[in-house]
C-alpha cells in the first residue's frame, strides 16, 4: 500500500523532486511519485530494469507489486489529469501525494 508520507520520505531521503508527467528524469533529479518509489529500490538502474516498455504505468505497477487500475489511477491524481469515476483509492492517493509534495517544498520549480 502506499501512503503519502511513504512517499514524502522517499523524496527527502533520495534527494529527488516531484514532478508531475515526469516517471524519472536524472540530469533534473525530479520523479513522478511512482517513479520515486522504483528509483528508491533500483537507483540510476531504474531505466535499465524498466525496459524499453509501451506502458510504463502497468511495467510500474508490476515491479511495486501495485495493482494496475490503482497504479494508473495514482498517476492521473499525481499528474491532475481529470478522471470521472475512480475504481480505487488510487487517484485520491495521488492527489493527496501531489498536495502533500507543493505543501513540502518538493515539487521542481516551486518553492
Amino acid at each position: 500500500m502506499i501512503t503519502v508520507n511513504s512517499i514524502l520520505e522517499v523524496y527527502e531521503r533520495t534527494g529527488l523532486r516531484a514532478r508531475q508527467h515526469e516517471l524519472y528524469k536524472e540530469d533534473v533529479g525530479c520523479a513522478c511519485g511512482l517513479g520515486a518509489l522504483l528509483y528508491d529500490i533500483h537507483g540510476k538502474n531504474l531505466w535499465n530494469v524498466m525496459g524499453n516498455v509501451d506502458y510504463e504505468t502497468d511495467r510500474m505497477a508490476e515491479l511495486l507489486g501495485l495493482d494496475y487500475n490503482y497504479a494508473r489511477e495514482f498517476v492521473a491524481g499525481f499528474d491532475g489529469t481529470f478522471m470521472a469515476r475512480p475504481s480505487t483509492d488510487g487517484y485520491s492517493d495521488g492527489r493527496a501525494t501531489w498536495e502533500a509534495c507543493k505543501r513540502e517544498g518538493l515539487v521542481l520549480g516551486i518553492s
